[in-house]
C-alpha cells in the first residue's frame, strides 16, 4: 500500500513541481510556494500554540500545580527555561 501511494504522490508531484519550476511566471512562482509551504507550517503552528495554552500563566500546567499547592516548582531553574519562552513568569 504505501509502494502505491508513493507512486501516485510521484505521479501527481512531479508534472506540477515541473510547471512550477519551468513554465510560470515569478507571481505564479510565489502563489505556488506559499501553497506548497502553507500545509508545512500548520503543523508548527499548532504545537506552538498548544505549548503555550500549557504553559501560559492561566495554563494548565501552572493550574494543575495551584491545585495542588505545588505552585512553587514553577520557579525552579528547569521549569523556568521551559516556560520563560512563552511567559515572563520567573522570578529572576
Amino acid at each position: 500500500m504505501a509502494f502505491v501511494v508513493t507512486i501516485v504522490t510521484a505521479i501527481i508531484a512531479f508534472p506540477i513541481a515541473y510547471y512550477m519550476a519551468i513554465k510560470t511566471s515569478k507571481k505564479s512562482k510565489a502563489f505556488f510556494y506559499v501553497t506548497v509551504m502553507v500545509p508545512l507550517w500548520s503543523s508548527y503552528l499548532v504545537r506552538v500554540y498548544s505549548w503555550k495554552l500549557i504553559l501560559a500563566k492561566e495554563g494548565i500546567l501552572n493550574w494543575l500545580l495551584e491545585l495542588f499547592h505545588l505552585d512553587w516548582l514553577l520557579y525552579f531553574s528547569f521549569f523556568c527555561r521551559r516556560s520563560e519562552v512563552y511567559d515572563r513568569k520567573c522570578r529572576k
